[in-house]
């Protein structure tokens, strides 16, 4: 075979994959995959990892990839073992723990079943991304399309798409159910906005935006409030463990004081200041540009992200990024403001990817778990 039969060859593979939306999914995720283990791996060879053994996962010390599980991801696996027991532990919602418990059934290791999961949703959450950027935006080609994907992937705080969290698995949720409402295939919807509800809290901000879609579509207010209530149904199901389980339906919301949360009378301010630093302000500027770009173009939108701004005023700032990664209008605002000046595109892709690799350091080192 000739040099230039293979170029046609690679040419003609690569044509079939950038039209293909699954086969982009794919491919994007595992470079995105690759290259936060491989950064985290050389990170943790040249810079001493912390100390601290509660920010790291040490139930399989000798697994190579332990190092992409720290802070909260070694609770979920812990819970897919255990299960609740403790109140402290509601906020973190139990799907993400369940299917860990489901696939290590099959895979001998926790560890490498939470990934399984991360990294399959992670396929799927831009796969939906991808439909959604081409379904607003009218774009044809994927090649077009990969320009918002990549706000996406290397958005700051991503490395949680890869890590044992439930960033992945939310996003292809929570994507899914936006995708299909704005194609007003309703069933989906509620399908997947159901279990969204029991993968993150942010599902509530997800419930709102979704029944604002139906509204934007003429849906009749009747329609919208029985569409409202079963998408509410995971939700719903995990207060009801909650209450049979510790008496407290909304014991995922008042976990959050053991996590610095919801202090808002004795260390508020203080809270705030101590958390404060220039990501969280850079995510702020973003929001509220967020809000007032999408106001006249897409109010649904603006809604949304305003009310990813409740965030920080509940007195806390930990976790705000890595929440902020799910405020999508965000990242579909700084493509439409760039997606026709290559320079400037190519300038923020240029400093999300830096900042997105100084994260993955951090993480992978046990430094942060946002």
């Amino acid at each position: 075979m000739t040099l230039k039969e293979i170029r046609t060859k690679s040419n003609k593979l690569t044509e079939y994959i950038i039209n293909k939306d699954i086969l982009v999914a794919v491919v994007v995720a595992i470079g995105l995959i690759i290259a936060g283990l491989s950064l985290g791996w050389y990170n943790n060879r040249v810079i001493p990892a912390n100390p601290a053994t509660f920010a790291h996962y040490t139930a399989e010390p000798n697994n190579t990839l332990k190092f992409i599980s720290n802070w909260d991801g070694p609770d979920y696996i812990r819970l897919s073992k255990t299960g609740y027991t403790d109140t402290n532990d509601a906020n973190f919602f139990p799907l993400y723990p369940l299917l860990i418990h489901l696939v290590n059934k099959v895979v001998s290791s926790s560890l490498y079943s939470a990934l399984l999961i991360s990294w399959v949703s992670l396929v799927g959450a831009i796969y939906y991304y991808l439909k959604i950027v081409k379904k607003f935006f009218k774009i044809k080609r994927n090649k077009e399309a990969l320009k918002a994907v990549l706000l996406f992937v290397l958005f700051p705080t991503s490395i949680f798409l890869v890590a044992t969290y439930t960033e992945s698995l939310f996003s292809f949720l929570a994507l899914a159910s936006i995708y299909y409402a704005l194609e007003k295939k309703y069933l989906y919807t509620i399908m997947f906005a159901i279990l969204a509800g029991l993968t993150h809290i942010t599902a509530l901000f997800l419930l709102v935006l979704l029944a604002l879609i139906l509204i934007d579509q003429k849906v009749k207010i009747k329609k919208v409030l029985i569409f409202g209530v079963l998408s509410s149904l995971g939700i719903i199901t995990y207060m009801s463990l909650l209450f049979s389980k510790f008496n407290n339906p909304l014991a995922f919301i008042t976990a959050q004081r053991s996590h610095g949360w919801l202090h808002l009378h004795t260390n508020y301010l203080t809270n705030i200041a101590n958390n404060f630093n220039l990501i969280n302000l850079i995510f702020i500027i973003l929001l509220v540009l967020s809000v007032i770009y999408w106001w006249r173009k897409k109010w649904i939108f603006s809604v949304y992200s305003g009310l990813f701004l409740l965030i920080p005023l509940a007195g806390e700032f930990g976790g705000f990024d890595r929440y902020t990664l799910v405020a999508f209008p965000v990242q579909f605002m700084i493509y439409d403001k760039l997606k026709d000046k290559s320079l400037a595109y190519t300038l923020v892709i240029a400093f999300f990817s830096i900042i997105w690799a100084y994260t993955v350091m951090q993480y992978s080192g046990g430094y942060t778990g946002s």
